[in-house]
């Protein structure tokens, strides 16, 4: 049983010894706690039906409306439940708080003032009543509000990256490093996505704000000089909380990642090194792309290590085409990620063909085909809308 049932039963059960009380007594002339009871009820109810229709608009908004073969409408007296607590008939700090989210849920295609407005006050009434929430509120309340910045972010609205990587410290911190609890093992995307919103957001001075106890590091005062000291200390914390099959592919896979932003390209190279054996996880996908990157820079840089290593560019496609080809014959329901790979491997094979056809070559920017070719691949990169696209049009660029 939840704790928020336990707590409700409870009060439940206090109001029904309070009348039997009364009846006991036999005082006809004194009310019998009717209404005692009734409100303690009603709160349980109304409470449960907000949480339920906030968890269902979250799913048919956010995450997948086709799962479900039922709508608002058969959530019975939502509605008029709706309109009781906006009547302020019930309003207690729990109520309040699921009927903001509802709110914020309902106006999620309007546009972002009124969505930042709305965001705010959900985060006010959390800090306004958070000793009176128990961590399973607090659990379930913000996955709602990260569900929410991820949908706010795949409409492009990009300052909800600094919400959801805020969100997810606290998220993680209540699922992972709350004492006395069964120890859980934190899913390997979820360690991933932590990394590449810090990195998105190296350019924020929000590491200067966080210490030790925001990312659950107990008794620790201190702060962070960068996005890169933040990574290392949250891949500290939560590297071991990791499955160990995921450990050996995430760990040096966001390490790398790292080691990519920070332009240390042989690091990187000799972190992410012969990391594709393993099979069945869709991130293997990920891993090939950033060691193409990778393998790219390398070539461009320090051409002698893949020499060294005889790695040979056009080969790691050719694997990498495989790679697409297998997983599309063993996952097809997973085809709109097969054509987004696939898209990034057309557009790497056309960048490193002209690379190599004129990089270093004298008056590049004379010749007709050079300047055709280099136009046609920038108006195919600037017609796409996927995360490589920055790094494509500034390695084109840096061919002349």
């Amino acid at each position: 049983m939840f704790e928020q049932d336990v707590v409700f039963f409870e009060r439940i059960k206090k109001e029904r010894i309070k009348r039997q009380k009364i009846i006991n007594s036999g005082n006809r002339l004194q009310e019998s706690n009717l209404m005692g009871i009734s409100k303690v009820f009603d709160e349980y109810y109304f409470l449960t039906k907000l949480q339920l229709y906030c968890a269902y608009l979250s799913h048919s908004k956010i995450i997948n409306p086709e799962m479900l073969d039922y709508s608002s409408e058969d959530f019975l007296l939502i509605r008029e439940i709706i309109h009781l607590v906006e009547a302020k008939k019930l309003w207690t700090p729990q109520i309040q708080i699921y009927n903001q989210l509802r709110k914020l849920f309902e106006k999620i295609e309007e546009a972002s003032p009124s969505s930042d407005t709305q965001y705010q006050n959900v985060l006010g009434l959390i800090n306004d009543h958070a000793a009176s929430l128990t961590s399973r509120d607090l659990e379930e309340i913000y996955s709602f509000l990260a569900n929410y910045c991820i949908r706010r972010l795949n409409k492009g609205e990009k300052h909800y990256g600094l919400n959801y990587f805020l969100i997810s410290i606290k998220l993680l911190g209540l699922q992972y490093q709350v004492k006395k609890k069964k120890k859980k093992v934190l899913p390997g995307i979820v360690f991933r996505n932590m990394i590449v919103s810090a990195l998105k957001l190296k350019e924020s001075s929000v590491f200067s704000t966080l210490d030790g106890k925001d990312l659950s590091l107990s008794g620790s005062d201190a702060r962070f000089a960068d996005a890169y000291e933040w990574i290392e200390a949250f891949m500290k914390v939560y590297a071991p909380k990791l499955d160990h099959k995921e450990q050996k592919l995430y760990v040096p896979y966001c390490q790398a990642l790292v080691a990519f932003d920070q332009r240390k390209f042989a690091r990187a190279y000799k972190v992410l090194k012969n990391p594709l054996r393993q099979r069945g996880v869709f991130v293997n996908m990920n891993i090939k792309v950033l060691n193409l990157k990778i393998i790219y820079e390398i070539n461009a840089t320090k051409p002698s290590i893949l020499a060294f290593d005889e790695v040979e560019v056009g080969k790691v496609l050719e694997a990498f085409r495989g790679l697409l080809r297998d997983e599309n014959k063993r996952k097809n329901e997973l085809n709109y990620q097969i054509e987004f790979y696939t898209l990034f491997e057309k557009l790497f094979r056309k960048l490193f063909r002209l690379y190599n056809n004129y990089q270093g070559l004298l008056y590049n920017s004379q010749d007709t085909r050079f300047v055709q070719e280099k136009k046609e691949l920038k108006d195919l990169i600037e017609n796409t809308h996927f995360p490589y696209k920055k790094w494509f049009l500034e390695k084109l660029e840096e061919i002349k």
